[in-house]
């Protein structure tokens, strides 16, 4: 995967809410119609790399990001698979 592979758009929960991540843009957006972010990402066809490192992303800015890209999906990979152990 590469920074340009990221989807223009993908759903991530904050704090128990659902909202909605803009590539390039470091501001979450709520969003307010029912479902959690993984099932409107599975809709949409995002994986959950990609939901994990535009999270990280919106964090540490799409600049770093794009500019430490193979270190952050290597971060994002850890994090999915950690998430996947804990359920």
């Amino acid at each position: 995967m590469t920074y340009e592979d990221l989807p223009y758009y993908c759903f991530i929960d904050i704090e128990g809410a659902t909202n909605i991540i803009f590539k390039e843009v470091i501001e979450p957006i709520p969003y307010s119609l029912p479902g959690n972010a993984k099932e409107l990402n599975e809709e949409i066809g995002i994986t959950d790399i990609q939901q994990e490192v535009m999270r990280i992303a919106i964090q540490y800015g799409f600049h770093y990001c794009k500019n430490h890209f193979e270190q952050v999906e290597r971060i994002a990979r850890k994090q999915v698979k950690l998430l996947h152990a804990t359920y």
